[in-house]
């Protein structure tokens, strides 16, 4: 797939709607000190003037493609379809909203061509929340998954994850897409990625690798900021989770296909803290006919007495479900 004239990387990056965000995220893309890459853009069709915005970039740095979709199609279409046009060793992933931070791309190059049996390098990151005023590592937030990986240290910050992938990001997901960087090989071993997913699309691509014998490691250090500049009205909230729901029935097959049966008990937990986020949403609304119905579409899944308990305080009303909340905190401090 390599020819004589790829760079070295190439940076896949979707992008739909985000002509105000792109001045500054690309270039802490176009200004590490690694060189050897290309910044391809997927215009997801977007309807304001990223186009404008790229091609002015595009006029002073000739490292920058851009390739516009007719119409808006998800961030699963746009990723594979940006893959289909590398042909370069590495592929390093990126969003159209994050800040790359200095020496992310050189650092990880480097561990990439020192360790070959690694397919997979991802790295710690800043999450930066404009809503609530906080400002944290996405490891230190992550740790229920995190405590999932067994890990063998390989150098400075550098660690080789030799199990609990496919179960720790389940529980939570400690692998934002914009740190990876990845050897284009492991695609023909994990296949690509799924254009028919939209937000989790990174995070089935990230656990299918996993399952199907990728090698992951990670720099333990930011690689990344990632913000978040509005908060998340409840119908996104509660469409993310069926998107979700969604992406875990695809991972229920891929268990099937890869005979690995011991993860479906994973799956479905995870699948019951969905249903737990959306009967919390319909209960903050009052809409306790929609609790009822999430709670009954939940034991498709099997019983959960966590979901079961969440469902008894949903039909009490926010009051219950809020009291309830504050009981528990106040025990955990005791």
């Amino acid at each position: 797939m390599n020819n004589i004239s790829a760079p070295t990387v190439s940076v896949v990056m979707p992008t739909y709607n985000r002509a105000d965000l792109l001045p500054r995220t690309i270039p802490s893309i176009l200004s590490q000190d690694f060189g050897d890459f290309e910044l391809l853009i997927v215009d997801d069709g977007s309807t304001d003037n990223t186009a404008d915005v790229i091609r002015k970039i595009q006029e002073r740095d000739p490292r920058l493609r851009y390739f516009k979709l007719p119409e808006n199609q998800g961030i699963g279409f746009a990723r594979e379809a940006g893959r289909q046009h590398v042909s370069s060793k590495y592929i390093a992933l990126a969003d159209s909203d994050d800040l790359w931070l200095p020496g992310k791309l050189k650092a990880q190059v480097e561990v990439l061509e020192n360790h070959p049996a690694i397919d997979i390098l991802f790295g710690d990151f800043w999450n930066i929340d404009y809503v609530r005023g906080i400002e944290a590592s996405g490891f230190a937030e992550t740790q229920k998954g995190m405590k999932h990986l067994v890990t063998r240290p390989l150098d400075d910050d550098l660690w080789l994850v030799e199990s609990g992938v496919e179960t720790g990001i389940l529980r939570s997901n400690f692998i934002p897409a914009p740190t990876m960087v990845l050897r284009m090989d492991v695609f023909k071993k994990v296949g690509g990625f799924n254009t028919t997913l939209s937000t989790p699309v990174d995070f089935e691509f990230g656990w299918r690798a996993a399952v199907l014998g990728a090698q992951y490691a990670y720099i333990n250090r930011p690689l990344i900021e990632r913000y978040r500049y509005q908060s998340s009205v409840t119908a996104r909230i509660i469409d993310s989770s069926l998107q979700m729901l969604g992406c875990l029935e695809i991972c229920r097959r891929t268990c099937e296909t890869a005979q690995r049966p011991e993860l479906i008990s994973y799956i479905r937990a995870a699948e019951h803290r969905m249903w737990c986020i959306m009967i919390w949403e319909y209960t903050d609304m009052s809409q306790r006919a929609e609790v009822w119905r999430a709670y009954r579409e939940s034991l498709r899944h099997g019983f959960s007495l966590r979901t079961f308990a969440f469902f008894v305080l949903g039909m009490g009303g926010p009051w219950a479900m809020s009291s309830a909340m504050r009981l528990r905190a106040s025990l955990k401090q005791e």
